[in-house]
């Protein structure tokens, strides 16, 4: 039975999992019957929050023991970009959108133009001034054994907003975050109808084990632009099955009111509980 409980932080912390033993019973019968318990939990998360990308399917570390030591080098990384960003370019027909995707040694992997500004000129002029900025400081503790990606979104909204209020002594910026989540947590629930709508469970199995996906979607069209499993299961069905559901949704439900941040940012956990067994007589 799924089940959405209500929003449980504002930082993610990235534990390692471990496959549970299997217990052989000797007495005891599994009842397939039996339906599995599938508990949802949500977050909200910053919408600056950068993406953690897994580089192993079952051992999946922090990557970086000190949170605040970390924290401070994706805000760092953020007002660099945001500063590379030319504020002279004007885009009178359509606002721009560029998703880059940096590694833990500051080199820029991908620079890709999600929306375009119906202008061609200023979106090559655009592209040019982002990539300027490379390469970047690298990341604290990071080496070749970590090798983990970050993924920042940026748009002509989140400049302007972060260049006005991007110092760490301004709180602006998170009293809008904190408005903004009621409206944020009933999405997140309008959202999760649709995910699980499209995940097909896999077969029962004698384990419990949980997923967790960041999502980061557009806060006025609900359109899913960057989707992470930031703890896989180490059960390769249901994992499957999770990146299927997600693989098939384009666009999440549309916020009843956008987000003042310009991008909403959630982790949602699917968490599978093992079904009790009945003891044979």
């Amino acid at each position: 039975m799924l089940k959405v409980l209500q929003a449980i932080a504002l930082i993610v912390g990235f534990a390692s999992l471990t496959l549970l033993p299997a217990k052989a019973f000797s007495t005891e019968a599994y009842r397939p019957e039996v339906s599995r318990d599938f508990l949802v939990k949500q977050r909200v998360l910053p919408f600056y929050y950068p993406v953690f990308v897994p580089t192993k399917t079952c051992e999946l570390q922090p990557f970086q023991k000190n949170p605040k030591e970390l924290a401070d080098y994706k805000m760092w990384i953020n007002q660099i970009l945001v500063n590379a960003w030319d504020s002279s370019l004007q885009f009178p027909k359509a606002q721009p959108m560029v998703k880059l995707t940096i590694n833990d040694q500051g080199r820029l992997i991908k620079s890709k133009l999600v929306h375009s500004s119906k202008n061609a000129d200023l979106d090559h002029q655009l592209l040019a001034s982002l990539n300027s900025a490379f390469p970047l400081p690298v990341a604290p503790g990071s080496g070749k054994a970590t090798n983990q990606e970050f993924i920042y979104i940026l748009t002509p909204q989140i400049v302007e907003l972060y260049k006005l209020h991007g110092s760490p002594s301004d709180p602006y910026i998170d009293k809008l975050a904190s408005d903004y989540m009621p409206i944020a947590l009933k999405w997140m629930e309008r959202a999760m109808g649709k995910i699980t709508a499209r995940l097909i469970y896999p077969p029962p199995i004698d384990q419990e084990f949980d997923v967790h996906v960041v999502v980061t979607a557009d806060g006025k069209t609900g359109e899913v632009l960057v989707y992470k499993i930031v703890k896989a299961s180490c059960y390769p069905a249901f994992d499957d099955s999770i990146k299927k559901a997600f693989r098939s949704i384009h666009f999440l439900p549309k916020p009843k009111e956008p987000s003042p941040l310009g991008l909403i940012k959630a982790e949602f956990a699917f968490t599978h509980h093992k079904p009790k067994p009945t003891t044979i007589p």
